[in-house]
């Protein structure tokens, strides 16, 4: 058997969610959120990389110094980037589980759900890379599927979890072999009588003014994006802008957007992770701090007074009901929380908790 394929069945055994090839290094694995480097195994050669292509069935004729694709080992789905590096050529793996996760299984704020009812606008899932983005976002459309009779337009950059109909009908899909950029591939999607569109990366800003014109026009446009906070995926959005477009996208941007969910994956106690997640549901008074150009900081303090009302929470919220629960570690919860100051309202929150 070859290393790629060694490595590969290694990878299952233990669960893995990356799989890292350099040609030149030890062949690499990240379980759990931590990097480890596969004790046993020799070091990756041109020749293994040559291998891994034939096996993925890749040709090496492609333009440039990197490639995307998918690879099917097994059972499972793989997403994989090859990359060219100063020490040679590189593959990149991520584990896409088989089955489409279930909302209830992911540990995520049952507010959530409210997303799903909606007729229109715009929701995002926002996080760091490896954050689980796709996965909750996933859940999301499963839930959907499940419960609804809808049309969805999947835009993908590759094709992940692959859904079966149940009571939608979905069509999934996929840059470089269905269609050719994001933002031609959202405009397209009008086209397409769909209910629900999902893009899977607000890219650029023809692909996020195309999805936000989507959301305009009576369409509900679920979208990604990599941004740490709430109050960053609005920055990040209106500064994609020209200076004299950004007060127009602000106005547009606060009428179409119904929530925000940014998220992080933490180890859990006993194995595993979890996601730690702040969430904006959208109200009058959030609206109006997005519309005003003077700044976002009075987000969190909407996010905070609508944890009741709406199921609003912030990250440290989210950070003290998993130490609640037992899930996560104190030590890990305040090295997430960072600042003194947010360590401290951690604690408040924490306190509340116990007395209620």
């Amino acid at each position: 058997m070859s290393l790629f394929k060694k490595v590969l069945e290694f990878s299952e055994e233990v669960k893995a969610s990356d799989v890292h090839f350099t040609v030149g290094k030890v062949p690499c694995v990240r379980i759990d959120g931590s990097l480890m480097e596969l004790e046993g195994f020799p070091e990756f050669t041109d020749v293994d990389f040559i291998d891994a292509l034939g096996t993925m069935d890749i040709k090496s004729q492609w333009i440039g110094n990197s490639y995307d694709t998918s690879y099917r080992f097994k059972e499972n789905r793989m997403r994989v980037h090859l990359f060219l590096g100063i020490s040679g050529w590189s593959i990149s793996m991520r584990l896409i589980p088989s089955t489409v996760p279930k909302f209830s299984s992911l540990y995520l704020p049952d507010s959530i759900k409210q997303f799903t009812k909606l007729k229109n606008g715009l929701v995002l899932v926002t996080g760091v890379t490896g954050s689980g983005k796709s996965t909750t976002l996933t859940s999301i459309i499963q839930m959907i599927n499940e419960e609804q009779s809808k049309r969805i337009i999947t835009i993908e950059d590759p094709v992940e979890f692959v859904y079966e109909d149940d009571k939608s009908v979905i069509v999934q899909r996929e840059l470089g072999h269905n269609f050719s950029d994001f933002s031609s591939a959202v405009k397209e999607a009008m086209r397409q009588d769909p209910d629900i569109i999902v893009v899977g990366e607000l890219r650029d800003l023809d692909t996020i003014k195309n999805a936000i014109t989507l959301a305009e026009t009576g369409h509900l446009v679920f979208g990604t994006l990599h941004t740490k906070s709430v109050a960053e995926t609005f920055d990040r959005i209106i500064d994609v802008f020209p200076n004299e477009q950004q007060k127009q996208i602000r106005h547009q941007l606060a009428n179409v957007i119904e929530g925000v969910i940014t998220q992080r994956l933490l180890k859990k106690k006993k194995g595993g992770r979890v996601p730690a997640t702040e969430v904006l549901v959208m109200t009058n008074g959030a609206r109006n701090i997005i519309s005003n150009s003077s700044g976002l900081s009075g987000i969190e303090d909407q996010i905070l007074m609508n944890h009741q009302k709406n199921g609003s929470q912030t990250m440290i919220q989210s950070l003290a009901f998993l130490l609640k629960q037992n899930l996560i570690d104190i030590n890990q919860a305040y090295e997430e929380a960072g600042s003194q100051d947010s360590i401290k309202k951690l604690d408040e929150f924490l306190k509340q908790s116990e007395e209620v």
